[in-house]
């Protein structure tokens, strides 16, 4: 008799601990869930943000136009060795002009543009840490709910 009722409560034991294991699966998944609900809201807010200061930024950007000459000549051989002479001189004279980049293309600049990311972006939510707890004293109140309900 004795070794039935202990196989018996083996038995209900391991079903229990069985049921806590699907529950703690259960439970972390819809935590997981709801961390990543979160961070897709978080990301759609930042994409938003991007959008609107990517288009900010390319109406104020400043392009370069080749300059266009009205109507072209035609230049003697001679002509066009002085010209390349003088032009020649005049470049060793003067330094050259550096060049404007537009910074938004710069390396630099693209790993190091969220500093105005996440300025608009309020943080209201607190970081919520996953807390292992004792599933049997959250079915023990679930129990005690129960019977006061009832």
């Amino acid at each position: 008799m004795d070794t039935q009722a202990n196989t018996v409560l083996a038995s209900r034991g391991a079903i229990i601990i069985e049921n806590l294991h699907y529950k703690q699966i259960y439970d972390r998944r819809e935590y997981e869930k709801n961390v990543l609900e979160r961070v897709k809201v978080k990301m759609e807010l930042i994409r938003a943000s991007n959008r609107k200061s990517y288009k900010r930024g390319k109406t104020h950007a400043v392009t370069q136009h080749p300059e266009i000459h009205p109507r072209e000549q035609f230049i003697s051989k001679e002509q066009l060795a002085s010209v390349n002479s003088i032009w020649s001189s005049q470049q060793k004279a003067q330094p050259t002009p550096t060049k404007v980049r537009d910074l938004r293309l710069h390396p630099h600049a693209v790993r190091t543009g969220d500093y105005y990311m996440f300025d608009e972006q309020n943080d209201i939510d607190d970081p919520v840490l996953y807390e292992e707890y004792d599933f049997l004293e959250k079915q023990d109140r679930r129990a005690r709910e129960y019977l006061l309900s009832v």
